[in-house]
């Protein structure tokens, strides 16, 4: 009886010391939540965050995680904040530039909840941004895409015109075959196959070989046509081979998810602050997928140093 008590005592004991440590760990951070404009699919922007706030869950496992998705306008944003608070939410996640001026208007409602948002300047005592360059990631697009053209004709498909990676794209192909032409085609109606299709095929009627969707709601349709016609395409925010197959000669990675975890981990240690955090080559954030098996070696080698180097350095080569 004695020795059962004991072993009972110390398995008590146990579990009490392993409550503590993980009570510890995680700080001041309790629970997390995450609104989406759309919906988590396989692919794209908004199923990078579902694998960040997985990430905190990994590391902070006693931590409960929540999530919303489609929620577009600022009434959905307050109504999603306020079910949040209602749990206990004190770390919340929007996943996307749009939520930060809704977020700063209401900050001041909810100081116990920290805001993080990304791509953006709006700030206050509990709302932070985290900030990434994705020029980078439309620079090394560009130079896959000029080193592989056998046409010298090249797009990129874009949603909007400030987009920084248009700019990349074309410094990259550039950088690698000067006498390439570029072609910027913008995309409007975002989920209209149809239209996507027509400009699609205005660019095959004009010999372009190698594409660059450059937003997730329709890079997934593009990968898909261009592999069937034998075009060669580039992967957007994740590693999109499995939809074209060798056909995707790489995919542009932004490893968005880790930022989760950064902002997770300083509010954890009480250290989050409310301004910008700016995210360049130190983090690695801009990587490259494997290559595609058409890619030659001395493409590969060549694109890889320069993708070391601006990882060290935070430099491309102009």
């Amino acid at each position: 009886m004695k020795k059962s008590l004991s072993i009972l005592f110390v398995i008590i004991l146990i579990l009490i010391l392993l409550s503590s440590c993980s009570s510890s760990e995680r700080g001041e951070l309790y629970k997390v939540g995450l609104i989406t404009e759309g919906e988590m699919t396989e692919y794209g922007w908004n199923a990078l965050g579902y694998k960040g706030i997985q990430h905190i869950k990994d590391k902070y496992t006693d931590v409960e995680i929540y999530y919303e998705e489609n929620i577009e306008t600022e009434e959905d944003v307050l109504q999603a904040v306020d079910d949040f608070a209602k749990k206990g939410v004190n770390l919340l996640f929007g996943h996307s530039s749009q939520y930060g001026k809704y977020f700063v208007d209401i900050a001041n409602y909810y100081p116990d909840i920290h805001f993080v948002y990304f791509n953006g300047g709006y700030t206050s005592d509990n709302v932070t941004s985290l900030n990434v360059n994705v020029h980078a990631l439309g620079f090394f697009a560009g130079l896959i895409a000029g080193e592989m053209t056998e046409t010298n004709e090249v797009a990129i498909f874009a949603a909007y015109e400030w987009q920084p990676e248009i700019e990349g794209f074309y410094e990259g192909v550039k950088h690698a075959n000067p006498g390439c032409n570029v072609r910027v085609e913008f995309i409007q109606e975002m989920t209209n196959k149809d239209k996507i299709r027509e400009h699609y095929y205005s660019l095959i009627e004009d010999h372009v070989d190698v594409i660059y969707p450059a937003n997730d709601v329709f890079s997934t349709q593009l990968i898909k046509e261009a592999s069937e016609d034998g075009l060669y395409t580039i992967g957007y925010m994740m590693d999109q081979s499995d939809i074209g197959q060798e056909y995707v000669l790489s995919s542009t990675l932004l490893n968005i998810d880790r930022l989760y975890l950064y902002a997770a981990e300083q509010k954890a240690k009480d250290n989050l602050k409310g301004t910008v955090y700016t995210f360049k080559h130190e983090q690695d954030i801009v990587s490259l997928s494997e290559y595609s098996p058409f890619v030659p070696a001395y493409v590969k080698n060549k694109i890889n140093r320069i993708l070391e180097d601006y990882h060290e350095s935070g430099l491309l080569p102009y």
